[in-house]
């Protein structure tokens, strides 16, 4: 689906396979402060800016792909604060939620680790909307320096 017309370099690949690693253990460390890991994947990804669309790309799918977990793990944090301090019932709807919030965060831990593993071998590993989103968001696609 996407394609480059160079071969990344090592530093590249290590790079773009740490964007991933980076992400996953912002999550395990700071959950109690889902923001930490969406300003560590910035801060990793204005590191890498100015390097070519390989490491571009997968920085940027790092970041977009976090937005949402972000904003569901922020919510469920809140509201189970809510649960603890309020008097605010346990509900269906809320045990609802926390499963949800669990089984999308597995689903984004596996799909971080194979997106660190691809991207260490090279390959361009595109998750369905935020891959798009990103491959198009970086502004030249063929030239590696440009």
């Amino acid at each position: 689906m996407f394609t480059l017309t160079y071969t990344p370099s090592e530093t590249e690949r290590e790079s773009a396979s740490n964007i991933y690693i980076l992400t996953l253990m912002t999550v395990m460390l700071g959950l109690p402060f889902p923001i930490l890991n969406l300003f560590a994947c910035i801060g990793f990804y204005f590191l890498q800016k100015n390097k070519t669309p390989f490491t571009k790309f997968h920085g940027l799918q790092a970041i977009t792909s976090q937005v949402p977990i972000i904003l569901m793990n922020s919510a469920g944090i809140f509201w189970t604060l809510r649960v603890l301090f309020h008097n605010t019932p346990i509900s269906n709807e809320y045990i609802a939620y926390i499963i949800t919030i669990v089984i999308f965060n597995i689903t984004d831990v596996v799909y971080n680790i194979i997106a660190a593993i691809k991207a260490r071998k090279g390959l361009i590993y595109s998750y369905s909307f935020f891959g798009l989103l990103s491959w198009m968001s970086i502004k030249d696609k063929s030239d590696p320096y440009g």
